[in-house]
């Protein structure tokens, strides 16, 4: 039997039943408790897996840091519970950190953050410099580790921080700041986690500094790719003529519209003459306008004008922006005004023209909407402008070669006149005295008179070839065709040549192939090509013979000089027929001429329409053959006439 005492103390206790189900109960609700953690932090891990997933996706598509971080505070900072965060790039060049994105800070707040000095002691450039994370739990740790920062931002908006450096291959590239509205420090996994979230968007950031530098090579190739077009396009307009107002026309045709909406050229000309000046416009009444204005108001030195800063100081000025209150500034008076807003130019480029260090001319290149010339552009215009000068120049020069070209002309062919007077007048009166008038002389008499006029005839030759030359020069000579019997030809050529072969033993023959061909040409011309080719054939050949071939071949007829002289090198093939060229050059050679006649003959030969061509044998001989057509095109033309 129990006691009272023990009767009691069952009493209170219940029954041995009800205490295992109590404690059942008890185990149970814990149980469950852990269930409902485990199923939380399931729950967390999922939507943290899905968040990252998504986070990574977003990451892999992003091309710029904007991009990447609008990602990583879309889905980073949901993913670690955090309420604010911003992400900040480092550049080590001017050691600087930029921030590129925030979210959850009044933007008064923000703009102090935008460029900050990287040498200053704050959580982000100190978690940069050292590659770690600071990790602040509470605003005491924040107010004793950071003082300068709690001094500027005394009331924290955020109870604790987490700055996760953004480093890839141990370079940093920046950092990325996350807020928490409670403090504390972050449990291990999330500590984990944030800095998951920070490697995926270092490398995100990384690519996008790839892409971009991709982009900016593809895009700087791409440029140089069409700045060599176009200054290649350009050489090509500026050697296309050599005339200076049809090469600064070509040019501008090319910049309009490819790099600007209008252009002004302004070149100087030798001699201090006025510029000459091209305007081009994508409005051509515009464009005549801007003509007219230029010429008659010409840039003057000191005037503050960019065309007079450029082409007299060689000074390039560009104005990236321009306004309609620029333009009210520069304009000298109410004409001008009116002008320069109607050319609407909204950004303007101005480069001196140069030639070896010497300004003497300038370029002003406007643009409208839609075009902005920058610092790069410079370039590309200050070379253009080098190519225009170094064209204009060639052009100048090229007119006072013309000029010195037809001044030597023009003196040979006076010259030349004036001789030709007293040389007829000295072979006049030495065939008088050779007649016996006023009254007949001696045999001594008579052969120095001989001596006489075999000179005066050669000198007389010489004055027609430089006649022959001067209005080959100067395109002066023409065509008059007429009926030219072979037979005459020939017989014209051999009695003028047969005696000065004869006086040096050598043998002059004619073979024609059809002695009835009439040939339709300029007789005289043709009689003065070969009679050039057989005294030359003469003149080099000191024993043998000289043949004339003639044969008709179509419509063109040949004629073959061949003589058994002294030969040519295959080297002065073409040098032959050069002005006043000869084999020998020295003042002691041993055959006279002027080196004018070869030149002449294939140069009257091309205007009958064909050529003459050489082969030879060094000391076996030369043959010389003239390819003209039986027919010139200015016999039939008569004829139809």
């Amino acid at each position: 039997m129990s006691t009272p005492r023990e009767d009691e103390a069952l009493k209170r206790s219940g029954t041995p039943g009800e205490a295992a189900g109590a404690d059942l109960a008890g185990r149970l609700a814990e149980a469950e408790s852990r269930l409902a953690a485990m199923l939380a932090e399931r729950h967390r891990t999922a939507d943290r897996v899905r968040r990252l997933q998504s986070l990574t996706s977003g990451l892999l598509r992003a091309l710029t840091p904007a991009q990447v971080a609008e990602v990583v505070v879309r889905e980073g900072l949901p993913a670690v519970q955090a309420e604010a965060g911003a992400l900040v790039v480092v550049s080590w060049e001017d050691r600087k950190v930029r921030l590129v994105d925030a979210r959850g800070f009044p933007e008064a707040r923000v703009e102090g953050w935008r460029e900050v000095d990287l040498d200053l002691d704050t959580p982000i450039t100190m978690s940069i410099r050292a590659g770690a994370p600071v990790w602040i739990p509470d605003a005491a740790t924040r107010e004793r580790s950071y003082p300068e920062l709690a001094r500027h931002y005394p009331e924290p908006m955020y109870a604790s921080w987490a700055v996760l450096p953004l480093s890839v291959r141990d370079r940093p590239l920046g950092a990325l700041a996350v807020c928490f509205s409670t403090p504390g420090d972050r449990p291990e996994e999330e500590r984990t986690f944030m800095m998951l979230i920070a490697q995926q968007c270092a490398q995100a950031l990384e690519r996008a500094r790839l892409y971009d530098a991709e982009r900016r090579a593809r895009v700087s190739a791409e440029f140089a790719e069409r700045r060599v077009a176009f200054l290649a396009e350009a050489s090509a307009g500026l050697a296309a003529s050599l005339d200076h107002r049809a090469t600064l026309s070509n040019v501008a045709q090319l910049i309009v519209p490819h790099f600007a909406d209008w252009v002004v050229l302004r070149a100087g000309r030798p001699g201090g003459a006025a510029d000459i000046v091209v305007t081009t416009h994508r409005d051509a009444a515009l464009g005549d306008r801007l003509q007219r204005w230029e010429e008659s108001h010409a840039p003057v030195r000191g005037d503050g004008s960019a065309a007079a800063a450029a082409r007299f100081e060689g000074r390039s000025e560009l104005v990236a922006e321009m306004s309609a209150e620029d333009a009210e500034r520069e304009a000298r008076d109410a004409e001008q005004l009116d002008l320069l807003l109607a050319l609407e130019t909204r950004s303007r480029l101005t480069v001196p023209v140069r030639v070896r260090n010497q300004v003497f001319g300038a370029i002003v290149f406007g643009a409208g909407t839609g075009r902005r010339y920058t610092p790069t552009d410079i370039a590309l215009a200050e070379e253009l402008a080098a190519r225009i000068g170094q064209a204009t120049e060639n052009a100048a020069l090229y007119e006072d070669a013309l000029a010195a070209s037809q001044s030597k002309s023009n003196f040979l062919a006076v010259m030349s006149h004036e001789l030709r007077t007293p040389l007829n007048a000295i072979l006049g009166y030495a065939d008088l005295i050779m007649m016996g008038v006023p009254e007949p002389v001696g045999q001594r008499t008579q052969h120095q008179v001989e001596r006489v006029r075999a000179s005066a005839v050669r000198l007389l030759r010489l004055v027609e070839e430089v006649l022959s030359f001067a209005r080959l020069e100067a395109n002066a000579d023409v065509i008059r065709a007429e009926a030219v019997p072979i037979a005459d030809l020939i017989g014209d050529t051999q009695s003028l040549l047969e005696p000065i072969a004869s006086a040096k033993g050598l043998s002059l023959s004619f073979d024609a192939e059809d002695p009835a061909l009439i040939l339709h040409t300029d007789g005289w011309k043709l009689r003065h090509i070969l009679s050039n080719l057989v005294s030359n054939a003469v003149k080099f050949t000191d024993r043998g013979s000289v043949v004339v071939r003639v044969r008709a071949d179509g419509a063109w007829v040949t004629f073959d000089v061949i003589d058994t002289g002294i030969g040519i090198q295959s080297e002065h093939f073409e040098r032959i027929f050069d002005p006043f060229w000869q084999v020998e050059q020295s003042a002691t050679r041993r055959f006279d001429g002027s080196g004018l006649g070869l030149g002449v003959a294939r140069a009257l030969a091309q205007l009958l329409g064909g050529d003459i061509t050489v082969w030879s044998t060094p000391g076996k001989g030369t043959t010389f053959r003239v390819r003209i057509p039986i027919e010139h095109p200015a016999a039939a033309t008569s004829r139809s006439a």
